[in-house]
């Protein structure tokens, strides 16, 4: 401030104010209608002039007092707003006014006067801040910040009116006392406050001005565990961050460390809350969208197929909010565990009808503070007690065990009676062309023989013998080997990660096939017959119900499918071959005595190869359901019992309580001075806590369990899957060829040809004359000799790709290729 020329005069000055009149065409709020005006008939007093002022003591008397007034983000004679400042800005508000000293202050006097007033600049951009976010729209956390800066105002108030009495009465008060009070007390913790609100403010303006495709970075929500969508405004856990960061910044003092600590305790109280919410019922009071869990809003059109899909719906219900995520929670482990807690808290609700846990009275102490050093162990304690609750409702309540062991002889024919009797009555059927039956006939076949026993039992009700009634057989468009190829080309099994906008195309779209309509248009499936095949298309599914389906999800059902549909064609391939050798040991035609030697020798051929065939059908078969199903299903079932007993011998609640007070006393946060040896022996505490139930546990050792069937049974790499279809293709091509073969034996011995022309004579009449007959002797003997040919190159080709895959990947497969190798040592 410039010093005034004209002599000091004594004269009256006054403050008026003026109501502005409403304007009818503009909103304007009251407190923009009450504004303080200068009226120029009215003449301020003029302060004495400093450079008419030589002692010093004086000067300091004037400008304490000017100080006292800035200290409250008000203008005095000698301290004024600088010009910049600009009231009609919420960024210039918050940020504070910067004070001007006058010039001819003694320049000892200026030194401490311009250090003392940044604490009103503090004042004043604290006060604006808490106008304007003191409200809903910033969220619970931003209006706790404000109540925190109202408590402390409240103390800052006290010291300026004792300071201000002290400059009253006391004769040996000065301006470097002031200053002293003023830094003991009030300026540290008002620096730090001011710097958390203008960073909040500072983030909230840039959050305001992104455009719509800056804060939205994900086109589809409901395929990702986090939430990439940006906060619109700084809120919850953003608030939070800026605190923390201020915290680890300051972390070598003390004194400003304990503030900002206790202030980010005190500002965190309500997220604090909603976490131990969460952890300890499964719900969430987030009305402001300011907790790290967000709920998924599920588009209108898949509501009613998350309804049939419940393992999907509950898979992908919860995510993990990426804006504003705490340090505290930056590691995925322990992400999964937050969800995964109030997930299973929500599913036993859901399926018990239960609003609270109130009736399993728990002793509940939940997490203190977000910094506290037995964070992780809570959570760990919280996570261990939804386990072990949503695991004693699917062991006791809906018997998950017998459903396992259900699903091991319903898709892994553990008990191979049913679906012998169903392959015995429907050979004739399943061999054919799948577009030239009628699939209601073999389906009534498969009820009749797999389903129809159950309809007497008493306990129907029962979640695995449910199961097995509504299990549905159909015969589908694509057989089981471009079904697998598929699955292999998408390199993944997880049926769940579709893209939603195909999840309801996919809904609306049936695999299965319609053969009665195969004549309007129906096209074929391949030119190839055997891919045509009906029991290559076979299938058979079961609707779980929730929560069953959760833990058996459809990546897992998909692979039992999957696992039916190879051990059905073993099945029936081992059928047939048993039947095609029936016929060549007995039937007249194969055992007719008067063979000419040349025939007789193909005979014995046929009959070799045939034998091979059969040899290798049934050292893969006996391989896949021994060495592979039944070797696997034994930790499977041991993994069962050992749940089952641990359930049985336990309560369905679980206490959690305060731990250890002494080592938590040494150790005052996983964040604060010492933060890496912290993280050290908690981590160690962590790892020392008991978590033998989990239901994630459960759901990745029966994903591993048929995921190793699958890999072990050749069917999860191209190479693999290629050496077993050209193989399975050449074996059921030639029971075909050697049924052909038959007729032909007819047509080269003239008795047979004329015994059997008298009874079929539609069939058998062709010319019986010594060229016909040599043209196809020869023949035979060029086409046998093409096939065994075919399947010592097919042989090789498959042990060389099996040790292969075997050396390198999957050192099970070595069984199998020493199995063979003895058994064709040539």
């Amino acid at each position: 401030m410039e010093e005034q020329e004209r002599p000091f005069t004594p004269q009256p000055s006054y403050d008026t104010v003026e109501l502005m009149e409403f304007d009818s065409d503009e909103t304007s709020s009251v407190h923009a209608c009450c504004t303080a005006t200068e009226v120029s008939a009215v003449q301020k007093i003029p302060p004495p002039l400093l450079s008419d002022i030589s002692d010093i003591n004086i000067q300091q008397a004037l400008i304490v007092k000017d100080i006292l007034f800035a200290l409250l983000g008000l203008e005095g004679h000698y301290i004024q707003y600088n010009r910049t400042y600009n009231r009609s800005s919420l960024s210039s508000r918050v940020l504070g006014p910067d004070f001007k000293v006058a010039k001819n202050l003694d320049i000892s006097l200026k030194t401490v006067t311009k250090r003392i007033i940044r604490i009103g600049k503090y004042y004043s951009g604290l006060t604006a801040f808490t106008q304007f976010y003191n409200d809903a729209a910033h969220g619970k956390l931003v209006q706790a910040f404000c109540h925190s800066i109202a408590m402390f105002f409240k103390q800052y108030n006290k010291i300026l009116v004792n300071l201000e009495h002290e400059f009253y009465v006391n004769s040996t008060f000065n301006i470097n006392t002031l200053e002293q009070a003023l830094y003991q007390d009030v300026a540290g913790k008002m620096s730090h406050m001011y710097s958390i609100a203008t960073a909040i403010h500072e983030l909230n303006e840039e959050r305001r001005h992104l455009h719509h495709d800056e804060l939205d970075n994900t086109l589809h929500r409901l395929e990702t565990d986090m939430y990439t969508t940006k906060m619109k405004v700084c809120k919850g856990g953003l608030v939070l961050k800026i605190i923390n960061e201020r915290i680890f910044a300051y972390k070598g003092d003390a004194v400003s460390y304990e503030f900002l600590r206790a202030l980010y305790d005190e500002v965190s109280g309500e997220y604090v809350s909603m976490l131990n919410k969460w952890l300890t019922q499964g719900s969430i009071e987030d009305p402001f969208d300011e907790f790290m869990i967000r709920v998924a809003k599920v588009p209108k059109g898949l509501r009613s197929l998350f309804q049939m899909n419940s393992d999907f719906y509950w898979n992908e219900l919860f995510m993990i909010k990426e804006d504003g995520l705490l340090d505290q929670f930056i590691d995925a482990k322990l992400q999964n565990k937050i969800i995964n807690t109030g997930k299973y808290l929500s599913m036993f609700k859901k399926c018990t009808d239960l609003h609270d846990f109130q009736y399993l009275s728990e002793t509940l102490e939940g997490i203190r503070s977000l910094n506290a050093p037995d964070l992780e162990l809570k959570i760990d304690l919280f996570a261990t007690r939804a386990n072990k609750i949503l695991l004693k409702l699917l062991f006791e309540g809906y018997k998950f065990p017998t459903l396992v062991r259900s699903f091991q002889t319903l898709f892994l024919f553990d008990n191979s009676f049913k679906i012998d009797s169903f392959i015995d009555s429907a050979f004739q059927d399943l061999r054919r062309d799948k577009y030239k039956i009628s699939t209601s006939k073999i389906q009534r076949q498969y009820n009749d023989k797999c389903i129809s026993m159950l309809q007497n039992e008493r306990n129907i009700s029962s979640p695995a013998k449910l199961a097995e009634h509504n299990q549905r057989f159909t015969i589908t468009v694509e057989n089981f080997f471009k079904a697998t190829e598929e699955l292999i080309a998408r390199k993944e099994s997880n049926v769940t990660n579709y893209d939603v906008r195909k999840l309801l195309q996919e809904h609306n779209e049936s695999g299965e096939l319609r053969s009665e309509a195969a004549g309007d248009g129906q096209k074929k499936g391949s030119n190839d017959k055997v891919d045509d095949a009906t029991f290559l298309s076979v299938d058979v599914t079961v609707p779980l119900q929730f929560p069953l389906n959760f833990v058996l999800n459809r990546q897992t059902s998909y692979q039992y499918e999957t696992l039916f549909k190879f051990l059905f064609m073993l099945k029936f391939v081992t059928k047939q071959i048993e039947n095609n050798w029936q016929d060549i040991n007995t039937s007249k035609i194969w055992t007719e005595r008067t063979f000419p030697p040349r025939v007789k020798k193909w005979i014995l051929r046929c009959r070799m190869l045939h034998s091979r065939t059969l040899a290798f059908v049934t050292h893969v078969q006996s391989y896949v359901m021994y060495d592979v199903i039944e070797s696997n299903y034994e930790e499977v079932d041991k993994l069962l019992n050992e749940y089952a007993s641990q359930l049985a011998a336990s309560e369905l609640g679980s206490n959690v309580t305060q731990t250890d007070q002494s080592l938590n006393a040494k150790l005052p946060s996983n964040y604060g001075i010492n933060a890496i040896f912290d993280r050290r022996i908690n981590s160690r505490k962590a790892n020392t806590t008991s978590e033998t139930l989990s239901v994630q546990d459960l759901k990745v050792k029966l994903e591993t369990y048929t995921t190793s069937i699958l890999s072990d049974a050749l069917l999860t790499r191209s190479e693999t899957l290629l050496c077993v279809r050209e193989m399975f293709y050449f074996i059921i091509q030639f029971q075909t060829y050697t049924a052909q073969m038959k007729k032909m034996l007819v047509f080269i011995h003239p008795r047979l040809y004329e015994m059997f022309s008298k009874e079929l004579p539609g069939k058998f009449n062709k010319p019986m004359d010594n060229e016909s007959i040599q043209q196809r002797l020869d023949y035979m003997d060029e086409s046998f000799f093409l096939r065994y040919q075919k399947f010592g190159e097919l042989l090789t080709y498959f042990l060389s790709t099996i040790k292969k895959v075997g050396k390198r990947e999957n050192r099970k497969l070595l069984e199998l290729s020493d199995r063979l190798e003895s058994c064709f040592p040539e």
